[in-house]
């Protein structure tokens, strides 16, 4: 909770694109903190036969807000 205040606690957040990578799936995710700074991560999701399930999650370097 305290490496990723802008996850854990955000003041907006909003899905972005999605990509087919091989078995998987990752979602690239934009997180407004509560100074207003955005944040990108994606969030990795791979399918165990049942349900797609989050397999990593990746700080995005480098993204800049609109």
């Amino acid at each position: 909770e305290n490496s990723y205040p802008m996850i854990w606690n955000p003041k907006s957040y909003e899905f972005l694109s999605a990509s087919n990578e091989s078995a998987r799936i990752l979602q690239r995710v934009m997180f407004k903190d509560q100074k207003d700074t955005m944040h990108f991560f994606d969030y990795a999701l791979e399918n165990n036969g049942d349900r797609w399930m989050i397999s990593g999650v990746y700080m995005v370097q480098g993204e800049k807000g609109v």
